[in-house]
């Protein structure tokens, strides 16, 4: 499945964006974490999306702007209330997107991200909701099994620190 088109979108609205793998929801056939702290050349982004590939990765953190997303595991089953926690106005200006396994990505920029975090933990210990942040990479739309919901990865928004610790706040109440 090419998806040229949408990563060449998602890289000129300064995502860093590289081909993956669904099955293992990781980069394909590419040493990604060389590409925490640097954005691929044009020749480097063209020669990785020349062959076909399955799924799309972004590269959170510096390279995408203050990327940072959040990852609703187990199906999502806290994100309803989450959502209700952070309150319509602020849930507007987030990028929403569900995954291929029932759960949800919420993605913003913000001037101040961290590296990844577990934010809330299950009762057996498994993790319920995470971080990407600096450093994190995240399988993403148009990667089949993962659809928007709201917003856009072509133009994700920026949100305040005080934003983001709202909606941090409200992730962690759950663990």
């Amino acid at each position: 499945m090419g998806f040229t088109n949408e990563a060449q979108c998602m890289r000129a609205a300064g995502l860093n964006v590289l081909p993956a793998s669904r099955e293992r929801k990781y980069c394909s056939s590419i040493s990604w974490k060389e590409y925490i702290e640097v954005i691929p050349t044009d020749a480097d982004f063209n020669r990785f999306f020349s062959t076909p590939h399955d799924a799309i990765c972004i590269i959170c953190g510096k390279t995408s702007g203050n990327l940072e997303a959040i990852d609703f595991d187990k199906k999502g089953v806290c994100f309803n209330q989450w959502k209700e926690l952070v309150g319509e106005e602020l849930y507007s200006k987030l990028t929403v997107e569900t995954t291929q396994n029932g759960g949800y990505h919420v993605y913003y920029r913000c001037s101040t991200i961290q590296e990844n975090q577990k934010l809330a933990k299950d009762t057996d210990g498994s993790v319920l909701i995470e971080t990407r942040g600096a450093g994190g990479l995240i399988i993403s739309y148009p990667t089949q099994g993962y659809d928007l919901l709201s917003g856009k990865l072509c133009g994700v928004n920026v949100i305040t620190e005080d934003e983001r610790d709202s909606i941090i706040s409200a992730a962690k109440m759950f663990d």
